[in-house]
């Protein structure tokens, strides 16, 4: 995210602060003159999750010095694709912690630019959850906190995500179709035998 308009006396720590106030922040740079090596009023953060960048995008009003900084993605575009580990796990607490703080309007401002980001821009989001599995978990827990949807729907929907046999034509499909720079990824042994699936589901096409 770009963060400018900042008092040329502010120190890095302070704007963290104030930054953190919707999530946790994992990086901020402020940017100096090197001539002078003054503060040139402006810097990028890094949030842990493109949720927690929307909400400070919308809600943070920070102000240092009678001026209202201003935050906004640092190019006119969503985020690139972050790169995420698989072996990553869900840091569901401090999600709800985040989300536990917004009032219900603040929440109905996530569900709708999310719905919106699903009619005007589909695959930038379908990247963002193939990419971000704790944006899904944040997604769920906004439309539960909202009672937009059963809690014993969202059950359903999990446990059928994961029924191997339900999901069967799916996970073939998407073996059969899984490109070379995405199997380098894997490990010697993965790959060896998704090669080997894709050429048997391949040949009996």
């Amino acid at each position: 995210m770009f963060v400018g308009n900042i008092a040329f006396d502010i120190d890095e720590q302070k704007v963290i602060e104030e930054l953190s106030a919707v999530g946790k922040v994992v990086s901020f740079r402020m940017m100096y003159d090197k001539s002078t090596g003054k503060s040139k009023g402006y810097g990028f953060c890094e949030y842990e999750s493109p949720l927690i960048a929307e909400t400070a995008m919308r809600t943070l009003k920070i102000s240092f010095n009678g001026r209202p900084v201003k935050i906004n993605y640092a190019e006119n575009d969503l985020p690139n694709k972050p790169k995420v580990s698989p072996s990553k796990q869900f840091q569901i607490e401090n999600i709800t912690s985040v989300l536990d703080a917004f009032d219900e309007d603040n929440l109905k401002e996530v569900v709708t630019y999310l719905k919106r980001m699903a009619i005007d821009q589909p695959s930038q989001l379908k990247d963002l959850l193939d990419c971000n599995p704790s944006l899904v978990v944040s997604i769920l827990i906004v439309l539960l906190k909202l009672k937009l949807v059963d809690k014993s729907k969202i059950s359903e929907l999990v446990s059928s995500s994961f029924d191997v046999e339900a999901q069967k034509e799916q996970i073939f499909n998407r073996i059969a179709n899984v490109n070379e720079n995405e199997i380098q990824e894997f490990s010697e042994e993965i790959k060896s035998k998704i090669v080997k699936l894709k050429y048997i589901l391949n040949k009996s096409k």
